[in-house]
C-alpha cells in the first residue's frame, strides 16, 4: 500500500511540475506578445494625472492675467480657458485643459477661540479629462512634466512669497491588463527613478518625485 501511495504521489509530482512550468511559460509569452502587439499598432492607454506642490505658510496673492503673460512664451501653443482668484484653466497640445489651483490647507489650533492655522500652500495641476496617448507615444510625457515645472515656476514667483518646497510630485493612474498579470498586487520603490509602484489586479499607480522622472518611470513600470 506505501509503495503504491509513494507511486501516486510520484505521478503526481511529475505532473504537475511540467504542468506549472507551462503556465509559467503561457503567462510570460502571453504578456510579451500583448506588450509587442500593443508597441506595434500603437494602441492607445488612458490614464490620470495629478500633479502637486506644496510649501510652508506663506504670504499669497490672488490669480491675474500675469501668469498667462509670463508662460505663453514658454509652453508651444497654449490656450487660455479662465483666470480665478485661486486658479487658472489652461489648453495645451495632446493633453486639453489642465486645472492649476492654489489652495491654503488649514488645521484647527487647539485653542479657545479655535482660529483656523495655514498649515501649508498647495499647488495642483491637473488635467480636466482623462489622458490618452499611444503605447509609442508615452515620451510625449515630457511635454507635460516641462509645461508643469513653467506653470508651478510661473505661480512662485508672481503669487508666492518666497519659501521652500515641502512636496512635488506627480502621480500617474493607468489600467493593467486584464490577462496574464506575473503578480495581482504589489508595491516597489524605485530610488533610481524617485518612483514608488503600487499595483493592484486593475490599477496601477505611480507616485514619481520628482515630476522630471515620470517619463522613465512610465516607461518601465505602464504594462507591467
Amino acid at each position: 500500500m506505501s509503495e503504491w501511495t509513494d507511486l501516486v504521489v510520484v505521478k503526481i509530482v511529475e505532473w504537475l511540475i511540467p504542468f506549472g512550468l507551462g503556465l509559467l511559460v503561457r503567462k510570460r509569452v502571453g504578456r510579451f506578445l500583448i506588450k509587442i502587439k500593443r508597441k506595434l499598432f500603437n494602441d492607445a492607454v488612458t490614464f490620470k494625472i495629478i500633479s502637486v506642490r506644496s510649501y510652508n505658510p506663506v504670504e499669497t496673492h490672488d490669480f491675474n492675467l500675469n501668469v498667462y503673460e509670463d508662460v505663453r512664451a514658454r509652453i508651444t501653443n497654449p490656450r487660455l480657458h479662465d483666470i480665478f482668484p485661486d486658479g487658472i484653466r489652461i489648453e495645451i497640445p495632446t493633453f486639453g485643459i489642465l486645472n492649476l489651483s492654489m489652495n491654503r490647507i488649514s488645521e484647527q489650533e487647539e485653542e479657545e477661540n479655535r482660529e483656523e492655522a495655514i498649515e501649508s500652500i498647495k499647488l495642483t495641476l491637473q488635467p480636466e479629462s482623462p489622458v490618452r496617448l499611444g503605447t509609442r507615444d508615452i515620451r510625449l510625457l515630457n511635454h507635460y512634466a516641462q509645461s508643469a515645472e513653467v506653470l508651478f515656476s510661473a505661480v512662485e514667483r508672481l503669487f508666492v512669497t518666497h519659501s521652500a518646497i515641502r512636496q512635488n510630485y506627480t502621480v500617474l493612474e493607468f489600467p493593467r491588463l486584464g490577462r496574464f498579470v506575473e503578480e495581482k498586487a504589489f508595491e516597489i520603490e524605485d530610488e533610481e527613478l524617485g518612483t514608488r509602484v503600487h499595483a493592484t489586479q486593475n490599477k496601477l499607480t505611480l507616485t514619481v518625485s520628482p515630476t522630471s522622472q515620470m517619463t522613465k518611470a512610465t516607461s518601465k513600470y505602464f504594462l507591467v
